[in-house]
């Protein structure tokens, strides 16, 4: 953290990190630090030589954890000593999909009996998902030369570090409407959805923590004519179906009717009663979810940053802001249909401002610029970025900072929304058009 951060009131907080090593003889040694720059040093450089790693050097970074809980990261520590060599390298390569398929258990009698797959990560993890309490995601400075240069204070609040897969602003849309579901005695939720939606995952995920049963209506009847090849192509899909979710997969032109009651009473002859959660999950519950994402904390902050897509998060953002404080969007869609959209459920009037430069060409579209900008900024900062939202978010605050639209010694707080799985879906597009970009 700089001076002049710290100078402004910002206090470093108290952090625990739980890391793993991968050693010269290819031993992955995992360890606890309150220090994890200093702690590395140390194993490298050889400065205990009764150091478990003294004899294995040089030694490789490979994965780590922070935690504002000591406790938490203890017993966290404790879990992945345990872990296979095979699922310690699936979690410091995020690669999920692995790390599910490894913490199946092998013993078949025991797997019949527990038919419902889970994420191998959701019993490891100490910050199992849990709808009935606040989170309040941690602020990560920013440190750019431009920033710097500017005189500009940059934080990003992490939401997306909320969940491996129901983060963001995904979490906060559903946790009250799970709880309105559970109060009208509902047993299933139905929502919808694309083929990549990372709310249809999210809502699969969510829903079998809390035992409900999941039905994603999908856009795309070609989609359901080979389930499985489909499936086999999809981790969006994939993982939500292994999460227990159904799906119905209807043609474009009954999805843009999605709503008609005739489509709802035919989808409630065929699948019952259901609490229904609308696309991208935006309804006046989700609003009240969102209204949390920002806490006392940071009213210090002059301008509030969000991605925009229907809308729903950022007229959270604007009902729970303070008075001296400025929203600014970032839709990802081209038209002028938001304002209305926001101003639905939005309870003030003039304290945002959508900024509409940056959407590239509208939902899902990209040019090698972003990309590149995408993949720098996480070198820069270790923070990944999504292709649909984020990544066009921040884009566009780094250029209005270097084309001198924010004061100087403005502080600007982005909100990280998640949306992080759609990369795999994403990069799979660039992919199957044969070019040699891909978001890393």
């Amino acid at each position: 953290m700089s001076p002049r951060a710290e100078s402004r009131g910002y206090k470093q907080m108290k952090l625990y990190y739980v890391y793993i090593l991968e050693c010269a003889d290819k031993f992955l040694y995992t360890g606890i630090t309150n220090n994890i720059s200093r702690r590395f040093l140390e194993h490298q450089q050889g400065l205990h030589k009764n150091c478990f790693t003294y004899k294995r050097r040089p030694v490789e970074l490979i994965f780590y954890m922070e935690f504002k809980d000591v406790n938490q990261a203890i017993f966290f520590e404790k879990k992945i000593k345990k872990w296979s060599r095979a699922k310690k390298l699936a979690l410091s390569n995020s690669d999920f999909d692995s790390l599910h398929i490894l913490s199946r258990c092998n013993n078949a009698s025991h797997f019949k009996n527990n038919t419902s797959l889970t994420l191998g990560l959701d019993s490891a993890l100490p910050d199992k998902l849990e709808f009935n309490r606040i989170f309040e995601s941690k602020k990560q400075p920013i440190e750019l030369p431009i920033l710097k240069e500017k005189n500009i204070d940059l934080f990003i609040k992490r939401e997306d570090e909320i969940h491996p897969l129901v983060s963001g602003n995904k979490f906060r849309k559903l946790k009250y409407n799970l709880q309105e579901a559970n109060q009208q005695e509902k047993t299933t939720l139905l929502t919808f959805g694309g083929a990549f939606s990372n709310h249809i995952l999210a809502t699969a995920v969510a829903g079998k923590l809390q035992d409900f049963r999941t039905i994603g209506i999908i856009r795309g009847e070609e989609l359901g004519k080979d389930l499985a090849k489909t499936l086999a192509s999809n981790t969006t899909l994939r993982n939500a179906s292994e999460h227990g979710m159904m799906f119905e997969f209807i043609s474009r032109e009954e999805y843009r009717n999605k709503t008609s009651n005739e489509l709802l009473q035919n989808l409630q002859t065929k699948y019952g009663d259901f609490y229904m959660i609308p696309e991208g999950g935006s309804n006046e519950m989700a609003i009240k979810g969102c209204e949390e994402i920002l806490t006392t904390e940071d009213h210090q902050f002059d301008y509030i940053c969000s991605s925009v897509g229907t809308g729903g998060t950022i007229a959270g953002i604007i009902n729970s802001v303070h008075v001296n404080q400025k929203v600014l969007g970032f839709p990802a869609l081209k038209g002028d249909f938001l304002e209305s959209e926001i101003e639905k459920f939005s309870t003030k009037k003039e304290n945002w401002k959508l900024i509409k430069e940056y959407h590239f060409g509208g939902y899902g579209k990209y040019n090698d610029e972003l990309i590149h900008f995408i993949n720098q900024f996480k070198k820069d900062t270790q923070i990944p970025l999504d292709p649909i939202y984020t990544g066009k978010m921040m884009f566009g605050i780094l250029d209005m900072i270097h084309k001198n639209q924010f004061p100087k010694e403005s502080k600007i707080l982005v909100i990280h929304t998640g949306g992080l799985k759609g990369i795999e879906g994403f990069n799979q597009r660039l992919k199957n058009k044969k070019t040699t970009l891909k978001i890393v």
